[in-house]
């Protein structure tokens, strides 16, 4: 995607969307207005809310890729793997 910066800024606005999504059913919250996510996110889990809004601020794509690792790591970090069905 690096040939194609403001496609991949696109997807990764779909991703941290969806990383909202999740946080908020994974811990059984009821969503908030979209501009107060990442405030609740960070009176919930500090962490978490650090790095979503060094995620909204990051100035580069290369910065936001690794940002959105890190949050998606920080995250699901205490979801278990599901069981393989082969």
């Amino acid at each position: 995607m690096a040939d194609k910066p403001a496609t991949a800024q696109y997807i990764l606005s779909i991703f941290f969307d969806d990383i909202i999504n999740s946080f908020f059913r994974l811990r059984g919250f009821w969503l908030t207005a979209p501009i107060e996510a990442p405030k609740f996110m960070a009176s919930r889990d500090a962490e978490l809310g650090d790095l979503a809004g060094r995620f909204l601020t990051a100035a580069t794509l290369p910065e936001r890729l690794n940002l959105g690792r890190d949050l998606a790591d920080t995250l699901f970090k205490d979801v278990p793997n599901p069981a393989r069905i082969d």
